[in-house]
């Protein structure tokens, strides 16, 4: 899978998960970061990163489940407040906590797929977070 528009901050971000939460965070495995080359050489176009990352089996849980946060099941969001708890134990705050960014896989496990929006900096966190972890099953007003 390619993911264009990459910021090295999500790479460096999906990385760690990678290499420091093994199975306490389940994502894509990365092959490869690197700058896609421009449209022309006389481009005064920015050239763009890509990320090259495994395919995961399964759906988004919006498609799944649907975008509105009752349709979502309650067991489905314990294990992504679990993913978000095990995140911000590592002091990766993630805002984007919406059901397009996590997947459910043939096994039934979820799986979060976009670390766009996620920050290393306690400061940028959203307020959400907090309330997500304290139990409210609802997906971000502010990243819809």
């Amino acid at each position: 899978l390619v993911k264009r528009n990459v910021s090295y901050q999500e790479y460096d971000i999906h990385c760690t998960v990678v290499k420091q939460l093994t199975g306490k965070v389940i994502t894509p495995v990365v092959f490869d970061y690197l700058e896609e080359g421009r449209y022309s050489a006389t481009s005064n176009e920015e050239p763009r990163q890509v990320m090259i990352m495994e395919r995961i089996q399964g759906q988004d849980l919006a498609t799944i489940y649907g975008e509105e946060d009752w349709e979502t099941p309650r067991y489905v969001h314990e294990q992504c407040r679990a993913i978000i708890d095990s995140l911000r134990n590592e002091s990766i705050f993630y805002n984007d906590i919406t059901s397009y960014n996590f997947m459910m896989d043939d096994q039934e496990t979820v799986v979060v797929i976009d670390f766009g929006h996620a920050k290393w900096e306690e400061g940028v966190a959203h307020h959400f977070i907090q309330d997500y972890l304290d139990g409210e099953d609802g997906w971000n007003p502010d990243f819809r």
